[in-house]
């Protein structure tokens, strides 16, 4: 037991890793690298009631002088989103409200932004900011101990694998799904009352289209986990941790679909299949679903039968899934280990 979970260990430290390495190497081209050495990108830059922003010696200062709400200090960023990037950028919080912060703000539109934020109380999170108060947290503020409160921290945003990755000087720290861009908007945004001054801002991805881009109307989903459940008549009795179903027994499998995709699934419906012995009820062969939100999981429930003559150690099923033209989107599969019954 302990062999194994040091081994699990040494897998998690490298998938760490190779977050934190690959992406560097697989991207070349730079989108934007400030310095601040001018204001060629167009930087917020001015003072009012509520903020001010400066561009002086290589640094950009800003103030945002409210106790409540946020201020965005940004530029527009024109690059391919749906393909790998990264965003990162170099600041020290001078002073400001404890629990607020400053962090990366990206892909704002009129409405709606991101926001990757570490506080000065040494806790980061992740947010969707909507027009009205109404955004809501995609990851909740966590103690980081890789924070250093007072000095200049580093944060980075990666986008591979259909995830976001967050990293604060160097060190992984959450994911969230892709999230669709509202518009091309990005830079520093400021929580609460701070003074922060930034040293650098840089955006590294590409300009182009590749084959690896995902098409608008692209479902993209992927099976998460199953539970079973025993049908005796009319009654479901639930098993636990998953156990096989037996020879001639009448089973419920409900399916979690997660959409990892950068778009909503709508209008689609799944089709399921199996060994030919397997009897799968009809009104469950073809279930409909109308959306399945970007990250959001859904349940797909079905009931089967396990005749005494099947002889198969394992239970497969085949999941299509089909938009309102009945065009196949993709397939998705699923295998059951079934334990012979004498």
């Amino acid at each position: 037991m302990i062999f194994r979970s040091f081994i699990a260990l040494i897998f998690v430290f490298n998938l760490f890793c190779f977050f934190n390495c690959s992406i560097a190497q697989e991207i070349k081209e730079t989108i934007l690298l400030e310095r601040f050495r001018n204001n060629k990108h167009n930087w917020t830059i001015g003072e009012t009631p509520e903020y001010s922003a400066s561009i002086k010696g290589e640094k950009y200062y800003i103030n945002h002088y409210k106790h409540i709400g946020s201020r965005t200090f940004e530029t527009k960023v024109d690059f391919n989103p749906l393909r790998k990037f990264f965003i990162e950028t170099m600041g020290v919080n001078v002073s400001g409200d404890k629990e607020n912060g400053f962090g990366i703000m990206w892909g704002k539109g009129q409405y709606c932004y991101f926001s990757f934020v570490i506080t000065n109380d040494g806790k980061f999170y992740v947010r969707q900011a909507k027009a009205g108060g109404n955004g809501s947290y995609l990851i909740e503020p966590k103690q980081s101990p890789y924070i250093k409160i007072g000095k200049t921290n580093i944060l980075r945003i990666q986008h591979q694998f259909h995830e976001y990755v967050f990293f604060i000087n160097g060190k992984y720290v959450g994911y969230i799904p892709y999230q669709k861009f509202y518009g091309n908007s990005m830079g520093i945004v400021l929580y609460g009352k701070q003074e922060v001054v930034i040293g650098y801002f840089g955006v590294y991805g590409s300009t182009k289209l590749g084959i690896d881009d995902i098409e608008e109307n692209e479902t993209k989903l992927k099976i998460t986990g199953y539970a079973i459940s025993n049908i005796v008549g009319e009654e479901e009795i639930n098993r636990e941790n998953n156990v096989s179903p037996q020879k001639g027994e009448n089973i419920k499998l409900a399916v979690k679909i997660l959409n990892i995709g950068l778009y909503e699934a709508k209008n689609i419906s799944v089709h399921i299949s199996s060994n030919p012995k397997i009897k799968i009820d009809e009104k469950y062969k073809k279930i409909s679903i109308p959306i399945v939100e970007v990250g959001k999981e859904v349940n797909v429930s079905f009931n089967f039968f396990v005749p005494s003559d099947y002889n198969q150690h394992d239970i497969p099923f085949k999941i299509d899934v089909v938009n309102n033209e009945n065009v196949r989107l993709e397939t998705l599969s699923l295998s059951i280990s079934h334990l012979m019954s004498n």
